[in-house]
C-alpha cells in the first residue's frame, strides 16, 4: 500500500511494507525484514526527494566490545589513542523507532532547503548535485533540520543522537563493519582512502555503494556524518536513549570519509571535532519524527 499527502512546500509519500522489492544488498533475495518495515520519502517542491527508512526500537551493545577490539588488534586496524573511546561497551535501548535518512543530505537538497550553500560552500571539492553537502557545521547541520521542520509544518526533523546512529549503521550486527569483519570487501561498501581516486580524489555521488540491511548507504565512508551529541567519554552503564553529555567543546560525527583508512569507517569508532569546523569531510544525515 503507497498513499501521499501535500503538506506545505513538502509532499510526502509513504511506502508502506513491499515484500516484491529486491534486497538491496542481494537482487536475488527478498528485502529483509528490518527493511520491509516502511519508508517514507519526502519530496521537495521541485520533485526531489529526501528518502527516509523505518529503523525500529531495540536494543544494541554500542561500542567496542572485547571481542571486536581483539578482532581489530588481530587486524592490525587498532590504534590506542584512536579507538579507547569506543570503550567501554555498554547496552543501548532505543525505545522509540524512527525515521533516517536513507542517504547523506545532497548538494541540491541542501540547495533547496536553505538557498545556498553552507558557509564554506563556495569551496565546495567537488560541485555536483547529486554529491553529498560539504564544509556542513555542526550549526548548519541543526539549521537544515529546523527550515526542513518549518516547511513541513507537521513532521520534525532533526540529528541523530549518537546512539541511534551506531544502532541504525549496525542494523543488527555486531562485526567490526554493518556486512562483517572481511576488510577486502570494505571497498563494495565504502568510499575511502584505498579507493576514492576513482571518485576525483574526494567523496562521491551518494548511494553508489551497496547499503546496509536497513537500506542506508554510505554509513561506512564517503563523508563523515554531523551526531547531535557533544563528545564525551561512554559511562558504560546501560542506557535508554541516552543524549550524551549535557556541555562540551567538541561535537560528535560518525562514518569516516572518502580520506579515511579503514580503522576510521567501522561502526563504533567515533570522531569528534569543534562544531564550527568547515571540512569536506563533514556532512549530514536527518532524523525525521512524526
Amino acid at each position: 500500500m503507497s498513499w501521499s499527502t501535500t503538506i506545505g512546500l513538502v509532499a510526502l509519500a509513504l511506502l508502506g511494507c513491499n515484500t516484491e522489492r529486491n534486497n538491496p544488498l542481494d537482487p536475488a533475495l527478498p528485502l529483509p525484514a528490518m527493511y520491509r518495515l516502511g519508508s517514507v520519502d519526502v519530496t521537495l517542491s521541485s520533485g526531489r526527494s529526501i528518502e527516509f527508512a523505518w529503523i525500529d526500537s531495540g536494543t544494541f551493545t554500542m561500542g567496542a566490545t572485547p571481542d571486536l577490539e581483539a578482532l581489530l588488534r588481530d587486524s592490525g586496524l587498532w590504534l590506542d589513542h584512536l579507538h579507547e573511546d569506543t570503550k567501554p561497551s555498554h547496552e543501548v535501548h532505543i525505545s522509540e523507532g524512527f525515521y533516517l535518512g536513507r542517504f547523506e543530505v545532497t548538494q541540491a537538497q541542501w540547495i533547496e532547503i536553505m538557498g545556498e550553500m553552507p558557509s564554506g560552500g563556495t569551496q565546495q571539492a567537488t560541485a555536483d548535485s547529486s554529491h553529498p553537502v560539504v564544509n556542513v557545521m555542526w550549526s548548519d547541520a541543526v539549521s537544515l533540520a529546523e527550515t526542513l521542520s518549518n516547511m513541513d509544518g507537521g513532521a520534525q526533523y532533526r540529528l541523530p543522537t549518537e546512539a541511534e546512529w551506531e544502532y541504525a549503521c549496525r542494523a543488527g550486527s555486531q562485526s567490526i563493519w554493518f556486512f562483517g569483519n572481511d576488510m577486502s570487501s570494505l571497498g563494495n561498501y565504502a568510499i575511502y582512502f584505498a579507493n576514492h581516486f576513482q571518485y576525483g580524489g574526494r567523496y562521491g555521488a551518494v548511494g553508489q555503494k551497496a547499503p546496509n540491511a536497513y537500506g542506508l548507504y554510505d554509513m561506512h565512508g564517503n563523508v563523515a556524518e554531523w551526531v547531535s551529541d557533544y563528545y564525551g567519554p561512554y559511562a558504560g552503564a546501560s542506557q535508554t536513549d541516552p543524549q550524551g553529555p549535557t556541555s562540551g567543546e567538541m561535537r560528535v560525527s560518525r562514518g569516516g570519509g572518502w580520506n579515511n583508512d579503514p580503522n576510521l569507517v567501522f561502526s563504533a569508532k567515533r570522531s569528534s571535532d569543534p562544531p564550527d569546523v568547515m571540512s569536506t569531510n563533514k556532512t549530514v544525515r536527518l532524523v525525521r519524527v512524526e
